[in-house]
């Protein structure tokens, strides 16, 4: 398996999920609502390990913000992004990402 699609409901069920499915390297999170910058804490706080094999996140028609974004700063291998209408996105942070350097 590498993709798993995670309701924001249950992100605080991640590490252990991961845990359990260690092929994983791309993650969707659907209906991030509401405290979503909140919610990719729970991403910052996954093992160096885990992190480290995490390539693609999909935060697709989410309330994400730019400061829910630097949580993602800790996926030293994440190469790709996807933000489709993702509004609340200035793009200033996405210069912190090496792959947005391309």
């Amino acid at each position: 398996m590498t993709k798993l699609t995670i309701p924001a409901s249950e992100l605080h069920t991640l590490r252990n999920t991961l845990a359990a499915l260690p092929t994983v390297t791309e993650i969707t999170i659907t209906g991030l609502r509401g405290d979503t910058d909140a919610n990719l804490a729970a991403i910052a706080q996954l093992d160096p390990a885990i992190r480290a094999k995490i390539h693609h996140i999909d935060l697709s028609e989410s309330q994400v913000t730019d400061a829910g974004l630097v949580h993602l700063q800790a996926l030293t291998q994440l190469r790709s992004l996807d933000l489709l209408m993702c509004r609340n996105i200035t793009g200033a942070i996405l210069q912190h990402f090496p792959f947005a350097q391309r």
